[in-house]
Formats: structure tokens, sequence, C-alpha cells
């Protein structure tokens, strides 16, 4: 609609981040967007190639707990695992089982995204939840206001930018100047920025 279009592109015109340098909320939206929305593993084989020629031991050491992830066979003992801390390589390993036991896993996840304030859980689930085709919007914009932490919120809002409509982006505009407020000197109101930066991609790139 035209005229969130307008209010749109005045936002992101006027609201560019400060930072040049990478920040949190940008690195999370690059690897919804390229590594772990999209069907195919190519980037994410290709980065953890480079990373295995840097550090060669490393996946050497992530294999076990990959092993472990794989065998999984219950939604209830896949998000106990996913609490406890996992070697980041594996974080795809765990996106993939949960899409296979999604049903089950999905709603135990929204239900600890809302209150949890562990940042790998933050992480892992942003990811899950960003790959899963259940309908989640209403239920992660009802109770947005009443999560714990920041940083999830962060990534709640960039989760949601590959999710909602454009009737969604009042909302949006609201949340970042919200958490530009409460948190001036951190960059979590850049979830809000990224998840209006995607939207502007998905409805109104001519590209």
């Amino acid at each position: 609609m035209a005229m969130y279009e307008k209010l749109l592109d005045k936002f992101l015109t006027e609201n560019s981040p400060e930072s040049k340098l990478p920040t949190a909320p940008m690195l999370a939206h690059f690897c919804l967007k390229n590594m772990i929305i999209p069907d195919s593993d190519e980037i994410r084989n290709i980065m953890n190639n480079v990373e295995a020629e840097v550090m060669p031991d490393r996946l050497e050491e992530a294999a076990p707990g990959k092993a472990e992830i794989e065998a999984v066979t219950s939604g209830d003992e896949l998000v106990r695992m996913m609490r406890r801390k996992q070697d980041p390589l594996n974080y795809y390993t765990i996106v993939k089982k949960a899409m296979e036991l999604e049903s089950d896993v999905v709603p135990e996840v929204l239900r600890r995204f809302k209150t949890n304030r562990t940042e790998e859980f933050i992480e892992i689930a942003t990811q899950v939840l960003a790959k899963s085709k259940m309908n989640m919007i209403n239920e992660i914009v009802g109770w947005y206001d009443e999560m714990k932490d920041p940083y999830a919120q962060s990534n709640a809002l960039i989760l949601l930018g590959f999710k909602c409509d454009e009737s969604h982006i009042p909302w949006f505009i609201s949340k970042y100047h919200e958490l530009k407020k409460q948190y001036p000197k951190e960059t979590y109101y850049l979830g809000a920025y990224y998840a209006l930066w995607e939207i502007e991609m998905r409805f109104y790139s001519s590209d």
C-alpha cells in the first residue's frame, strides 16, 4: 500500500545505521537471510570450509556434538539440547533437526523464547523460528512487550521481518524508537531497522 511504502521509505532514509562496523543485529540478519532461511546450504558450507581451513581442529571438535544432535528423536530432547551450550558450528544441524520435529519443537521454543535470557539459546531459537513455516506472527507480536531480554527482543524483530507484511511497518517503527530510547548505548534497536529493511526488500524492491 502506498501509505506504508512512503512511511517505510521515510524511516529508512532518516535512520540508516550510524556504525559502519558489523553489529549483532546486522550479523543476525545476514545469517538468517543467507544461511538459515534459504534451502541451499551453499553459503553455510563455504563459511564452514573457510573456518575449517583457518582453524582445522574446529570441525573435528564439533563432530561429536553434531552426531548427538542428528541422533535426537524427540522434540523435548532437542529443546533440552538447545538450552545447553552448543558449538556454533552445529547450530544449523539443530535447525535442520528442529524442522524434522517442527510440530513438537517450535511451540516449546516459542514459549521459552519469550522469557529466556541466555544468549546462545536466543540465537539458536531465532534461527529455528525464522526457518519454521508455522504461523507465529500474532503470538510473538502479542507478547513481545513481555519479553525479558532486549537481545531476544531485537532478534524477535529481525525474524519477524521475514514473516510480517506491510501492515506491521508502524509497529516495527515504534519498537525501533522504544529500544533506542531504553538502550541508547546498545544496538538492540537495529533489530527493527533490519526487519524494516527486509520488508522493503520483500514488498517494494524492484530487483
